[in-house]
């Protein structure tokens, strides 16, 4: 008994000796062993050995790197494998069905130690049965076994993507989780399972989370191209939103929080319920029959004021403030260049995009608004090619 410690020991030092591949991957994948395979404790066949992996032994994949090798995790050993003795394993579609929460285990074992708690209704990648009555599952990054006993298949429903955009698919159920890829809007698809706010879906070999609230029970109508007023625009269908903007030459910031919506009369406002320390608040927006605005919350700084919906190349005059004294002078003119544009910024594909141009009387500079049908403001950007406003993500 004394002579293994010993081994061990060694091992672990040697482990600790030589640089270690970083575990914080974007995302991890699961692989099968296809024969009994030797893991080095670093990216050389001649290195020490930390153990052999058994043929059929599901592993956890957390990068490959130049030379055929890859850093992996089996049950509790870590180290490097040539990446050509893995292979991708088929998975299908679970859910945790358990009421009380689905344990996670590192090996096969409820001894073994707990890697996770996943919730009720939670949905998983299987990998097949590792023996005994338990499973190998993948829920984002968590990757281990479980109860065979305690997930079951999820019933199904065929559900639409909303808008017109391209939407992320993440792996986890959450904002913060990594992209799979995108799916359409008006796409259909398949909905496996809703929690807490998000909805597990697939559409061809693309599976994971988008926000339920980007799902509809029939095929959507698409919005007309043909608007006459700025609250066909105001962001509807955007519960949280993450965008940089910029206040002046020195002060810019990228803010993210969930979208409080006021309506008064016909005029809808929205501000983010949560902000940074910083010298300015993130900016409101007033989505109204007769116009678009942008400024400081609870203040009079107003930094955009269009002051109604221009009709298309003919100028429409805006003013200082919002006309309300007939012998105001108006200080330039907006056009609507188009209603069915394409834009694409880090938070998805969108068509339908309305492109307002703003020009002033005393300035050589003009001012190119983007707008999305039930996402509001997407960008701002001056005819220089300076980046004022940009929605980076949302749900």
């Amino acid at each position: 008994m004394k002579k293994w410690f010993g081994l061990v020991a060694i091992v672990l030092a040697i482990l600790l000796a030589v640089p270690q591949q970083s575990e914080a991957s974007n995302s991890r994948e699961v692989k099968q062993v296809m024969s009994d395979t030797v893991l080095h404790t670093i990216a050389s066949p001649s290195a020490a050995t930390v153990t052999t992996l058994p043929k059929n032994i599901f592993v956890t994949q957390f990068s490959t790197l130049p030379g055929g090798w890859s850093y992996v995790q089996a049950s509790h050993y870590k180290g490097y494998v040539a990446a050509s003795a893995l292979k991708t394993p088929k998975s299908t579609i679970k859910i945790a069905s358990s009421k009380s929460g689905l344990v996670v285990k590192e090996t096969a074992s409820r001894n073994a130690k707990t890697v996770a708690n996943l919730k009720y209704n939670m949905i998983m990648e299987d990998f097949g049965s590792a023996g005994g009555g338990w499973s190998f599952v993948q829920y984002g990054n968590v990757t281990g076994y479980v109860a065979s006993a305690f997930i079951g298949t999820p019933k199904t429903t065929t559900k639409y993507v909303t808008g017109a955009g391209n939407y992320i698919v993440r792996n986890i159920a959450s904002p913060s989780g990594v992209s799979k890829g995108t799916v359409r809007g008006g796409t259909a698809v398949t909905e496996h399972s809703q929690i807490t706010g998000w909805s597990y879906i697939s559409s061809g070999s693309l599976r994971g989370y988008i926000p339920t609230s980007q799902l509809a029970n029939k095929k959507p109508v698409v919005q007309p191209a043909t608007l006459t007023t700025f609250t066909h625009l105001r962001p509807s269908k955007i519960s949280w939103m993450k965008y940089y903007v910029q206040v002046s030459e020195y002060n810019s910031s990228t803010y993210s929080g969930y979208l409080e919506e006021h309506v008064s009369g016909n005029e809808y406002g929205y501000f983010l319920t949560s902000h940074s320390e910083d010298s300015f608040y993130p900016p409101y927006t007033s989505f109204s029959p007769s116009g678009f605005l942008m400024g400081m919350p609870e203040s009079d700084v107003i930094w955009v004021d269009i002051s109604t919906f221009p009709k298309a190349n003919t100028p429409a005059p805006f003013y200082s403030l919002s006309p309300g004294d007939p012998n105001e002078k108006p200080i330039g003119n907006s056009f609507l260049r188009t209603t069915n544009g394409t834009l694409t910024t880090p938070a998805g594909t969108f068509s339908n995009v309305v492109h307002i141009e703003q020009k002033y009387y005393d300035s050589t500079i003009s001012y190119h608004y983007y707008f999305a049908p039930g996402y509001g403001l997407l960008k701002e950007v001056s005819s220089t090619g300076e980046l004022l406003f940009e929605l980076r993500d949302y749900y």
